[in-house]
């Protein structure tokens, strides 16, 4: 299995290339800089992207079979950079909420008992209908003594006042 390489490394084809000079840096510096320099920047590009993509892993297929298609080399992925955004500045009215938010977890005891006891002086204890619905069913249902009548209790009250026939009143206050 041969690994692929993308197009811009160069693979030397005899070991002389292949081997590093051992040459004293000064003479790089300054008799071949710009023979020398393309090659280290290669290397250095080759490390800021990753050399993951140098090499690809070999598919299932192709461990028992050769392809004879070339596969492309995957192109390295760049790593993702957090961005880092600034808070945007509040306006005045948010400050001023959240100054009040903060006032308002500081109250004494007493500031906190006299705002339980002036709403418990707000409060209603009307009876409020919620469903209208409730209400029409209720008015038509029999009542005994202004609780709903159950209907044994209203078979019980017509056997007791002319049978089948007897009309039954919305409020049935008689005794039994």
């Amino acid at each position: 299995m041969v690994p692929s390489f993308p197009e811009d490394v160069l693979i030397p084809e005899n070991d002389a290339e292949a081997e590093p000079s051992c040459e004293p840096a000064a003479e790089l510096s300054e008799e071949e800089p710009a023979a020398k320099l393309p090659m280290v920047a290669d290397v250095a590009s080759m490390a800021m992207l990753g050399i993951q993509g140098a090499f690809q892993m070999p598919q299932p297929a192709s461990l028992f079979f050769q392809s004879v298609i070339p596969q492309p080399a995957i192109p390295p992925m760049p790593l993702p950079v957090p961005v880092v955004v600034p808070s945007a500045p509040q306006p005045k009215s948010a400050a001023a909420y959240n100054a009040v938010l903060a006032a308002g977890a500081n109250l004494t005891r007493e500031q906190r008992v006299a705002r339980y006891r002036e709403k418990r002086k707000n409060r209603k204890f009307e009876k409020t209908i919620r469903y209208a619905s409730r209400k029409a069913y209720a008015e038509i249902r029999p009542r005994i003594k202004g609780r709903f009548a159950k209907k044994e209790e209203i078979e019980a009250w017509k056997a007791a006042h002319g049978g089948d026939d007897a009309v039954v009143p919305e409020v049935l206050d008689a005794d039994f």
